[in-house]
């Protein structure tokens, strides 16, 4: 079942955004709609460099095992080979941010703390082997 807006929830501002992200690994950064007068910020993006593509694709698992968990799907996640540091790489790039409200949202930065469910994850099945 597709999870719906709780009452309540709301379109983050700025500040609150910022705010939150010192939670999450320094890795996230905040994209923000440029075509808003206000910037309002829109999604909450990492990329995590793996091993090989089929780690890659066993994380991307996990992500949406998480997702199902949580009930809060982020609208993007994309697996893809290209070049990291002059070599060849597989590339998970993961776009938080809450469709309904055009925005970030509480259950975006729950997300955004994916490495540790994937950890927890990880000491039940096989394991997700990430560089970064």
């Amino acid at each position: 079942m597709s999870r719906t807006v709780d009452e309540g929830e709301k379109r983050m501002s700025r500040k609150e955004a910022k705010t939150l992200l010192i939670t999450v690994n320094d890795a996230w950064e905040i994209k923000f709609n440029k075509k808003s007068q206000r910037r309002l910020p829109s999604l909450l993006v990492r990329e995590f460099v793996l091993v090989d593509y089929l780690a890659g694709a066993r994380f991307v698992q996990r992500i949406a095992t998480v997702a199902q968990i949580l009930n809060h799907f982020p609208p993007t996640i994309r697996l893809e080979r290209r070049i990291v540091s002059n070599s060849l790489q597989t590339v998970c790039r993961i776009e938080c941010g809450t469709t309904v409200l055009k925005g970030l949202s509480r259950p975006d930065f729950q997300l955004a703390m994916v490495r540790p469910y994937v950890f927890v994850l990880e000491q039940l099945g096989s394991g997700v082997e990430c560089l970064n």
